[in-house]
């Protein structure tokens, strides 16, 4: 089994945000229709292109460039629909999509998810990963550095509240379930709280560079802080959008490294960030676009490490103008 193949929503935390976005009342959130507008009651349906993956990078103090570490995850095709707050998608990795490179086998099961809830978007982390190879460098006989042992594992949440929400939609961008008519921003606010292991059988840092005091073989995290930033979608023609998004979070935490030679426990403030990227062309009832994801976690110290996970889509979307 080269990884699992398969990419299904977790309806289980769809749920549980449904349940408290309808006693919040906002189910069908007060807005601005001259700005948007939403589709709730209507069936979304969709086909999409995707890939999900989440990286580890080493920089270690001395060395110009860092280690990447990269996942073989596939690259989906897929099918899905949404009506009112419920998402399902389903998709599938075709041999004809992911050749087989030499980096290796991945298994991985990736539950990132990012909810967009009019007031607020929550994005849940639970990343489970073993199998990498180094993207940037190759062992000493020129071949791919592959780390069959490699796990990684990192779970998370974000919370941020849209200041503009009655003019401004995250869901038109990366939901389709909402139409973005006029160009409009807002400020975001929020908190975010993460938690990282990472471990192998032998040294992070690969061991051919025979770096004193570089040995460790486990890293563990985890960090909490506020966080802040700006959205934007510039509307052209009422139809074509670009969207972009950028946020900073401030988190405090405590790390620690292991092996049989090293054990450092350390207190640490990073500065991590968020991205959300999308563009296309949108209309009453179709929503052509695409959009990229990602969220940096780190640590800050002579071993400097970082968690980046990413999700790419490019879908096709159609809205059923039956209501319901």
């Amino acid at each position: 089994m080269r990884n699992l193949p398969f990419s299904l929503a977790p309806v289980i935390l769809l749920l549980l945000c449904s349940s408290w976005e309808n006693l919040s009342g906002q189910s069908v959130p007060s807005h601005d229709t001259t700005y948007f507008e939403t589709y709730a009651r209507q069936v979304v349906g969709r086909m999409y292109f995707s890939r999900k993956f989440t990286g580890f990078h080493v920089q270690y103090e001395g060395i110009d460039q860092p280690f990447e570490y990269e996942p073989n995850t596939t690259r989906n095709i897929g099918i899905g629909a949404s009506y009112n707050w419920l998402t399902l998608n389903l998709a599938y990795g075709f041999g004809f999509l992911n050749p087989d490179r030499g980096e290796g086998e991945t298994r991985y099961l990736d539950l990132q998810s990012h909810l967009y809830l009019g007031k607020f978007n929550i994005d849940l982390f639970g990343q489970f990963y073993k199998g990498y190879y180094l993207n940037n460098s190759q062992d000493p006989q020129g071949d791919t550095y592959v780390r069959p042992d490699l796990k990684v594992t990192e779970l998370g949440t974000s919370v941020q509240y849209v200041f503009n929400h009655r003019k401004f939609s995250f869901k038109a961008a990366f939901q389709n379930t909402e139409y973005q008519k006029k160009s409009a921003g807002s400020w975001l606010l929020g908190w975010d709280v993460f938690y990282g292991n990472v471990r192998a059988d032998s040294s992070l840092i690969p061991g051919y560079l025979e770096l004193e005091g570089a040995d460790y073989d486990q890293l563990k995290f985890i960090k909490t802080g506020p966080v802040g930033g700006y959205a934007y979608t510039l509307v052209i023609n009422r139809s074509v959008y670009i969207t972009g998004s950028a946020y900073l979070a401030l988190n405090t935490g405590v790390y620690s490294l292991k092996s049989e030679t090293i054990d450092i426990h350390e207190p640490y403030v990073s500065l991590d960030y968020g991205l959300r990227l999308a563009a296309g062309y949108n209309s009453h009832r179709l929503n052509i676009g695409g959009f990229y994801v990602i969220q940096e976690v780190q640590t800050e110290s002579n071993y400097h490490n970082i968690l980046t996970t990413g999700n790419f889509r490019f879908i096709a979307a159609y809205r059923f103008p039956h209501k319901f």
